[in-house]
């Protein structure tokens, strides 16, 4: 994490060689370049992965023409531009280029509505994405520090040990020619630590059932095939289970079995 994130921060934006500029992933942050000879300040206000919401503000210091070049994801299937009273509707997986005379300062809004899907992975187990997260089981944690004789295993350098705490065999009971009818969605205040189990910024609510489903060697091993044999099922009471994004976990669970 300590390489990831001043990278990621250093690749949010991008000059083109039409002396514009154009924004590559979607973060706050702000940047000054030159356009020519004019000073343009671009200002990015979002809680985005966790919102569809981003606003940019583009400042000059005098009138200039260059191309301000909006990234819309894959996904991105409805996406929308608003700028000076008009509304634009870009293509999914392109750049849409706003081409204009900049003055003062200008509002972009870029909204990204974002709605459920999944997809079947390795032995048919499903995930579930929303917008460009990935979302996992919620699960307790217990933690244990280790290799305490070990030199530089002092705090805050120490190594942990993580074992649930929780049950994490589930499979899950979902729809999916309507993923909207088998998962809720709620939001949470975005807070200091957003990527933390506890700081979620957003949340899922599925159904499914316990398996009989056991750790190899340490770990859950290869995904029981889906759909789930009926022996497998450990119980028939069907559970509300949560989910986090994945970046928000210790420990998850992100391809799931289905019944």
């Amino acid at each position: 994490m300590h390489q990831a994130w001043p990278k990621f921060a250093a690749s949010l934006l991008m000059k083109t060689q039409e002396e514009g500029i154009a924004v590559v992933a979607y973060a706050p942050c702000t940047a000054s370049f030159q356009s020519g000879a004019v000073d343009v300040q671009l200002r990015v206000e979002t809680e985005y992965p966790f919102r569809d919401r981003i606003k940019i503000l583009v400042t000059c210091s005098e009138p200039v023409d260059f191309p301000l070049q909006l990234r819309i994801p894959k996904w991105a299937t409805r996406a929308q531009i608003e700028v000076g009273g008009e509304v634009f509707l870009p293509s999914a997986e392109s750049y849409y280029p706003l081409t204009r005379e900049w003055s003062g300062t200008t509002e972009v809004i870029l909204t990204l509505p974002m709605q459920a899907r999944s997809s079947r992975r390795y032995r048919g187990a499903l995930a579930i994405e929303r917008g460009p997260l990935v979302y996992s089981l919620k699960m307790g944690e217990e933690w244990t520090r280790i290799n305490h004789d070990l030199p530089c295993r002092e705090e805050p350098h120490a190594d942990y040990e993580v074992r649930p705490t929780t049950p994490w065999q589930y499979a899950l009971q979902f729809d999916e020619a309507r993923p909207e009818a088998s998962i809720q969605f709620e939001e949470h205040a975005l807070g200091a630590l957003p990527f933390s189990p506890e700081g979620a910024p957003v949340s899922a609510r599925v159904q499914g059932k316990r398996i009989r489903w056991n750790l190899q060697h340490g770990w859950a091993g290869n995904t029981p095939k889906s759909p789930v044999e009926t022996a497998r099922i450990e119980s028939d009471q069907v559970e509300d289970l949560t989910l986090i994004p994945y970046g928000c976990t210790n420990l998850r669970v992100t391809e799931f079995p289905t019944l």
